[in-house]
């Protein structure tokens, strides 16, 4: 399968942009507007794709900016939220977009967003849905980016990150996209329990603190990131400070995954 991941990888790291965000980006527009939000993601592709080792888009409102990408192309699996309440999420999966028909759009990857406690009763659910999409990817013979979202944590929050990615990175999966724990030992640790590549998510941070993550996911076995908003949230309505703002934040943290990151083997 590593020649399939590197196809999404540059040099054996992970530098990808996600814009597969829906619900979240049409609040930051302000209003409710479709054409407004394939054209957002028309933008960040055509300028940042180049400069990035895989692009995340959706397929609802990224097919246009699909044409502009100039790197690896992930496709996500999953409606945007989750069912049930907020203390027990389910994710649920775009039944019009199978992992056969998300490549057949030219995806070289699929990703994967479950909600995701250990404690939950929900978690085996998760881990079903998981199992499911994994069964398909390797159907298809396309790589799985599974990103986990750990919710309802109060306490010991680098403990559960790391329980959880031991527990997920069992199910199939090729890529663990995670919360990086805030401690170089626990990242260790991370890096430690599971025997799959893990890439940092950015999960709405600032762009500096994104940054300082990164540095001690990377020293702590991190192989990339996959980064948003860190990298977009305040420039995707003017494509000059895309292209002078955002281009310049992946060169940061990609020489930063460099210098510090473990690369696949």
């Amino acid at each position: 399968m590593k020649a399939v991941i590197d196809k999404i990888s540059k040099d054996g790291f992970f530098f990808i942009t996600a814009a597969d965000h829906r619900e979240s980006l049409m609040k930051m527009l302000g209003y409710d507007s479709p054409e407004e939000m394939i054209k957002v993601k028309d933008s960040l592709a055509r300028i940042l794709s180049p400069h990035s080792s895989g692009f995340l888009l959706d397929p609802i409102y990224g097919q246009e900016a699909i044409k502009h990408v100039k790197c690896g192309l992930l496709l996500c699996r999953e409606k945007t939220g989750y069912v049930g309440n907020p203390d027990d999420r389910r994710t649920i999966l775009m039944e019009e977009w199978n992992v056969k028909k998300l490549k057949e759009l030219g995806a070289h990857a699929i990703k994967l967003l479950v909600y995701y406690n250990p404690e939950k009763e929900s978690s085996k659910y998760q881990e079903a849905i998981i199992k499911e999409v994994s069964d398909e990817c390797h159907k298809e013979g396309i790589p799985f980016v599974c990103e986990f979202a750990l919710y309802d944590v109060k306490k010991d929050r680098d403990e559960y990150i790391v329980k959880s990615a031991e527990r997920i990175s069992k199910l199939g999966i090729d890529v663990l996209k995670t919360e990086a724990p805030n401690n170089l030992k626990y990242c260790k640790k991370l890096s430690e329990k599971i025997k799959i590549p893990w890439i940092v998510l950015s999960g709405g941070r600032k762009y500096d603190e994104f940054k300082e993550l990164i540095k001690i996911a990377a020293i702590g076995g991190a192989s990339g990131f996959a980064g948003g908003r860190a990298i977009w949230q305040d420039t995707f309505k003017d494509e000059k400070l895309i292209k002078d703002v955002s281009v310049q934040r992946l060169k940061e943290l990609s020489e930063i995954v460099r210098t510090y990151g473990s690369p696949i083997p």
